[in-house]
């Protein structure tokens, strides 16, 4: 029995709402069901709720590290130079 490659689907986008979690939910369902190995992973650092539509809990959590630069506002020139270093 030869192994096949393993397929990776990556459902994002920039704007929350939209229904991103519903399709991999539903996508990783369908696979699951076909009887394919499925491990899905919500990458959402600030609200991961991928557990509630599978009626789970949150485990494995890990902490991620987010910088969030200090604005001196008396000092800042408005000239975006700072908004380089968080995109």
């Amino acid at each position: 029995m030869s192994k096949s490659k393993p397929s990776i689907i990556c459902v994002t986008g920039g704007k929350g709402g939209t229904g991103k979690t519903l399709v991999a939910v539903n996508l990783a369902t369908i696979f699951k069901n076909q009887g394919k190995n499925v491990l899905l992973i919500d990458g959402d650092v600030e609200n991961p709720n991928t557990y509630l539509l599978l009626n789970g809990k949150l485990e494995n959590q890990i902490e991620v590290p987010f910088f969030k630069p200090e604005i001196i506002e008396e000092k800042c020139s408005k000239c975006g130079l700072c908004a380089q270093n968080c995109a």
